[in-house]
């Protein structure tokens, strides 16, 4: 790697697929709501039109993977000395390629629901990738690296349908 890209040999590079903590809790697992249409908690207003961010950090993205809400903007950044691209394949909204040299941010906003992560990737440094969930409800979260993850508020008193994604699993599942 470091005859091709030199500037990413001073960081240390891994593969974020898989990411087991110590007692061998799950990272990065996304757990969203399947239910369609539920009740939005008002709590979540405040949070509706927030910016979500992506960053080009390190030669990697952080976070590896996040949520992202159809009113809410995604605010790629790219905080590394050098240039990025950041590539989106969506399958309901308009894919984008972005080349962002060092410094520089742009912001997408995603209007349709997904009903998987959308693949992120970088052409230029092509080990890199992550995912970003793109939900029109705020019952989405991500696990931590200690396998915990929180979804607050979630409608009362009704039947809810979940789905689990993990980036490695052969299919995701759902939990009722």
């Amino acid at each position: 790697m470091a005859k091709v890209t030199p500037e990413c040999s001073a960081h240390k590079i891994v593969d974020e697929a898989v990411v087991v903590g110590k007692d061998g809790s799950l990272a990065n697992v996304v757990v969203y709501l399947r239910t369609k249409k539920p009740d939005i908690s008002p709590d979540y207003e405040k949070t509706a039109k927030d910016e979500v961010v992506l960053d080009n950090k390190e030669c990697r993205f952080n976070p590896h993977v996040s949520v992202l809400r159809t009113s809410q903007t995604l605010l790629v950044k790219n905080s590394d000395k050098f240039g990025h691209n950041t590539k989106l394949d969506p399958l309901q909204n308009a894919p984008s390629n972005v080349l962002l040299p060092a410094g520089q941010e742009s912001k997408a906003t995603l209007a349709m629901e997904e009903s998987l992560p959308v693949k992120v990737g970088c052409n230029i440094h092509p080990w890199m990738g992550g995912w970003v969930l793109v939900r029109s409800d705020p019952y989405a979260a991500v696990s931590a690296d200690d396998g915990k993850f929180t979804i607050k508020a979630l409608p009362a008193g009704k039947e809810l349908e979940f789905q689990l994604w993990q980036e490695r699993a052969a299919t995701s599942r759902t939990c009722k």
